[in-house]
């Protein structure tokens, strides 16, 4: 089952280093995410305002903020772009995984995949697959809160009572872990059941479910992989931000504490530069990981196509 999955990810990375129509999509997931697994480069800056906290595009994004505040109208304005860009960004990350999705299928079935036809398919599938991973990032969140709010009431207790607390934040962390554990392979399928079948997000569940329940233990070797790929990513890309984050910080800080205009846009040029070169880093460990998923999809449920272009079902 191991060695079956590690051929699997072999083959992942061949078509990653072939398989030029994947990069674009491999650019965009990297940046907008969309999947329930991969570095999301969104909300991580090469130089994350929680690490250092100069990051210069958080800083620009907090000078914003604080001029919304400043009226009721100028902050509703503020949230309703901030809503309308954090929807086209989600779009655009689901998009891409649903297009790398069928672009991966089409390579294992044909041999060959092309970008206007992974991006036909990815569009055609965007609204099931947008479904899908809303509901699941929902749910995640929504699953969290009782841990959010259990952590800040531990550190109020005192003696047994900080004891009986920590027990209940362990034991409902591990049934968080494995859920949402369960549920991303589970959404790994059914958005792959909404691409290569054109199921609507229901029939994509209910097949996706079925297909763990009879090949979970295939469907975990496979997110086993993933998440090591996901995991090796979030390292290379630490290691990345430290190597150039000691003289963009000290960049940004000397310009912006002399505010000199040219070099705070120099300093901020350079992140997105730097951004753009991570974003190359993480596009390979994301579409790995979703080629990983694809083609494990594909060992399990069959992938010879037919006559409606989708793939056979063979589990």
């Amino acid at each position: 089952m191991l060695s079956e999955g590690w051929e699997i990810f072999k083959k992942a990375l061949r078509y990653v280093k072939e398989q030029k129509s994947l990069w674009l999509f491999a650019f965009i997931i990297a940046f907008a995410g969309g999947g329930s697994q991969g570095l999301h480069l969104w909300v991580q800056s090469p130089i994350p305002a929680g690490i250092t906290g100069l990051s210069p595009l958080h800083e620009f994004g907090a000078r914003i903020y604080q001029a919304a505040r400043t009226h009721w109208a100028l902050f509703a304005l503020f949230v309703f772009f901030g809503v309308l860009v954090g929807l086209f960004v989600f779009s655009a990350g689901v998009f891409s995984q649903a297009s790398a999705v069928w672009g991966v299928a089409e390579v294992e079935v044909n041999g060959k995949s092309s970008v206007r036809n992974a991006a036909k398919k990815g569009w055609e599938s965007l609204g099931g697959c947008f479904v899908l991973s809303f509901v699941f990032a929902f749910l995640i969140t929504l699953l969290s809160l009782p841990m959010d709010f259990l952590f800040k009431l531990i550190g109020k207790l005192e003696g047994v009572a900080f004891a009986l607390g920590f027990f209940g934040e362990v034991i409902i962390g591990l049934i968080f872990f494995l859920f949402s554990a369960v549920a991303s392979m589970v959404l790994e399928l059914s958005i792959r059941n909404v691409v290569t079948r054109a199921l609507n997000p229901w029939e994509a569940l209910k097949l996706g479910i079925d297909i763990f329940k009879k090949r979970w233990r295939d469907v975990t070797v496979t997110w086993l992989y993933a998440l090591m790929v996901s995991l090796v990513g979030m390292l290379a890309m630490s290691l990345f931000v430290t190597v150039i984050g000691s003289p963009l910080v000290s960049t940004f800080w000397k310009s912006s504490r002399g505010e000199s205009p040219i070099m705070v846009g120099l300093s901020i040029l350079a992140f997105i530069f730097a951004w753009a070169l991570s974003s190359v880093l993480a596009g390979v460990f994301a579409i790995t990981a979703n080629a990983t998923w694809t083609l494990s999809y594909l060992r399990l449920v069959g992938n010879l196509p037919d006559d409606s272009g989708a793939i056979s079902q063979n589990y």
